[in-house]
């Protein structure tokens, strides 16, 4: 018993360990490319907000998919697509898909379950600026919402 309390102790440690490979903090990298970000202009969708109150989905709420911007921590990225197309749609804004295909294929990633979106993008955080999804009427209407 006691050294099946350590090993969890130790897995436990090595995995908060390993997940600090993120920065809290704009990267060198993220720093160049803001000196030149542009706010991105969309020209589809509508521009009216939903007639009732809306709520943000929650983090435990079935998803039919997620979305990751191919530009940084590429390592990480390719983990994410890995198992989360076990799960559903991987959609992965990137500019060359080929390159994504090609990195995925050389590590045994398989590519099922991709979508790949052609698309400009400003950094690795998509949820900072990617679409959100909201429900209207409790779960009664889905809505993607870009809140700038």
């Amino acid at each position: 018993m006691k050294n099946f309390i350590l090993t969890c102790v130790f897995i436990f440690i090595g995995a908060t360990t390993l997940a600090q490979d993120l920065p809290s903090y704009l990267t060198d990298a993220e720093k160049e490319v803001l000196k030149t970000y542009v706010h991105p202009v969309y020209n589809f969708g509508s521009t009216v907000p939903p007639s009732k109150p809306v709520r943000t989905m929650a983090e435990w709420e079935e998803l039919d998919g997620i979305i990751i911007t191919w530009t940084y921590y590429l390592d990480i990225l390719r983990q994410i697509v890995d198992y989360a197309q076990e799960e559903g749609k991987v959609y992965i804004v990137c500019t060359d898909s080929n390159y994504v295909k090609n990195y995925l294929t050389a590590w045994s990633v398989p590519l099922k379950n991709l979508k790949f979106l052609i698309a400009s993008f400003n950094s690795v955080w998509v949820r900072d600026y990617g679409p959100w999804c909201v429900y209207s009427d409790v779960i009664d209407s889905l809505y993607l919402v870009d809140w700038i």
